[in-house]
């Protein structure tokens, strides 16, 4: 099961990355990514870290892997596969820069 989450961590992460191509492509996506960015943050603000990785850690703990992440999904894969150390608060910093691209090229027709 921990397995799924974490593909599921996986899409949903392809998902906001590749929102903001697809908002500069097809502008009516704008309200989706933004909607997507601003419920994203608001669970981790609201949660303290992102529930995913939460869930996936419970599960990792319950099962026999011990692959217990407690810490940024992205961070860990990155310096799990990649050898690249992202200090905390990186990720969360980046989505609230992603939500201000996304705003600026959702209202940016208006202002014309």
């Amino acid at each position: 099961m921990a397995r799924a989450v974490a593909w599921l961590h996986w899409a949903l992460t392809v998902f906001l990355l590749a929102g903001i191509p697809m908002q500069m492509v097809f502008p009516r996506y704008g309200p989706i990514q933004i909607g997507a960015l601003a419920l994203t943050l608001g669970v981790q603000k609201w949660v303290g870290h992102c529930p995913l990785t939460i869930l996936e850690d419970t599960l990792h703990a319950q099962s026999k892997e011990n692959a217990v992440i407690r810490r940024s999904f992205l961070a860990y894969h990155a310096e799990k596969w990649c050898g690249i150390r992202i200090p905390p608060g990186c990720i969360t910093r980046t989505l609230y820069g992603m939500l201000a691209i996304s705003l600026a090229l959702w209202i940016s027709p208006f202002l014309v």
